[in-house]
């Protein structure tokens, strides 16, 4: 395992009038300040609307599962917050294997290490488990650490979370809050259609209790300054 990809943590490029549409290949992007965006009934969420233009829509018709709205804020912004059963999810999800996400997010607490924030599930699949031990731990094709964990203690911590799946390289990057977590080398590619959940694992039976703020998906693996500049627009907004 190599330990940093060497971006820095300088925002400078970011552009005031940026925004995560302006990068290519943006194929879900969700965010909880949108409150036209989000289908909710005295607070509990149903529909939270993909902004992308790709109509990836994370849903849940199940109302004993909606997450709710406009009860919790991070740096003074609405969140969806989710109780460790409830989660939002797109059924059908299309990606390529080259793909980078950004999460922001809060986890409060968990039931277990391998409760998840988020979740893809098909057979090569992908996973980010519970910092309820104080890191966050990424798997890939069902296996915890395939992609590694991160070093820190970001429980109860509100993060700006980024991952970058390379198939030229065959690594993946992770960086949070701006900085370098580390990256390292996977094996097997991430199938092209799955079941994504927000909130809960693969088979929806074990989730956290978590903040989430705004989620992205690129069909693409992006360039060092295309991560800086949607950094840049998450860290200011969310952590600054």
């Amino acid at each position: 395992m190599e330990i940093g990809i060497g971006l820095g943590v300088c925002f400078s490029g970011l552009q005031p009038t940026f925004a995560p549409n302006d990068v290519a290949n943006l194929a879900l992007w969700v965010d909880a300040t949108k409150s036209e965006d989000i289908t909710e009934s005295a607070g509990k969420v149903s529909q939270w609307n993909d902004r992308s233009g790709s109509g990836n829509n994370l849903v849940q018709a199940t109302g004993a599962k909606q997450p709710t709205t406009g009860t919790r804020t991070m740096n003074g912004k609405n969140v969806i917050h989710a109780a460790a059963a409830e989660f939002l999810q797109k059924a059908s999800f299309t990606i390529t294997p080259n793909m980078t996400f950004f999460l922001v997010t809060n986890e409060i607490s968990s039931a277990s290490a391998i409760s998840a924030l988020m979740s893809m599930d098909a057979t090569n699949d992908f996973q980010i488990d519970s910092a309820i031990l104080g890191e966050f731990h990424f798997r890939n094709n069902n296996t915890v650490g395939t992609v590694g964990e991160t070093v820190g203690d970001f429980l109860g911590t509100p993060t700006v979370m980024s991952g970058r799946f390379d198939t030229t390289t065959n690594l993946f990057y992770c960086r949070i809050n701006g900085a370098d977590e580390y990256n390292t080398d996977y094996t097997i590619n991430l199938d092209t259609s799955m079941v994504l959940s927000l909130g809960t694992n693969r088979p929806q039976n074990d989730g956290v209790e978590a903040d989430f703020g705004e989620f992205m998906f690129y069909n693409r693996s992006l360039s060092t300054a295309e991560i800086l500049d949607v950094e840049g627009y998450l860290m200011s907004k969310w952590i600054a």
